[in-house]
């Protein structure tokens, strides 16, 4: 449950948590006012949303999620990643999803940074807010991946073509604790590849 796992989380570090596990708002926001409520109340500090309903859905989340002071973190890339060729958004709106977020004053959001097609929007991303004088933060998953010699012997690199975008960024790391017999040793290398990346 989510008090558990918020529990777990602060036995351990005060950094903020962040709760990326709503399949409510795709298409509406019946429930949003609900869910982000208890979020707050059980100690989350920001959501993520990915807002495949359209700008008013994407609009009242984001209102009722700031009402309860959670930060919104706007993701639209379908598919966890993969490409966005043959989604049924395809990339005019995806661009306009991300456009309509920088007009709503996000400034969080996560992108495929290890797909090169996708750099154009994040580029757009960064001057839209820049212009405004704020600083984008950026999410990235598959930014990691495993090369195996053997069963126990898994290490773990970046992502060929992936690419840091911004000042302000941060890899979502799940992905790649997923699999690896040996997590432990997947997590100190990961650990040690995001520390050097930070210099």
């Amino acid at each position: 449950t989510v008090p558990q796992v918020v529990g777990l989380v602060r036995e351990y570090t005060n950094k903020p948590i962040i709760y990326d596990a709503l399949p409510h708002q795709i298409d509406d926001d019946r429930e949003a006012e609900r869910i982000v409520k208890y979020l707050r109340n059980e100690g989350i500090q920001a959501v993520t949303i990915f807002p495949l309903g359209g700008r008013d859905v994407m609009e009242r989340w984001i209102q009722k999620s700031r009402d309860y002071g959670l930060e919104v973190i706007i993701g639209g890339h379908p598919s966890t990643y993969s490409s966005w060729e043959g989604s049924y958004l395809g990339r005019e709106g995806i661009r306009r999803l991300y456009a309509d977020a920088c007009l709503l004053g996000v400034t969080h959001f996560i992108v495929p940074a290890t797909q090169p097609t996708f750099k154009p929007i994040i580029e757009k991303i960064q001057e839209r807010l820049l212009q405004n004088g704020q600083e984008p933060v950026f999410f990235s998953a598959d930014y990691f991946e495993e090369s195996k010699s053997g069963m126990e012997n898994i290490h773990i690199e970046e992502r060929q073509g992936a690419y840091i975008p911004g000042k302000h960024f941060h890899t979502i790391v799940a992905s790649a604790l997923h699999t690896p017999l040996n997590i432990q040793k997947a997590a100190s290398e990961l650990y040690n590849l995001i520390a050097n990346q930070k210099g």
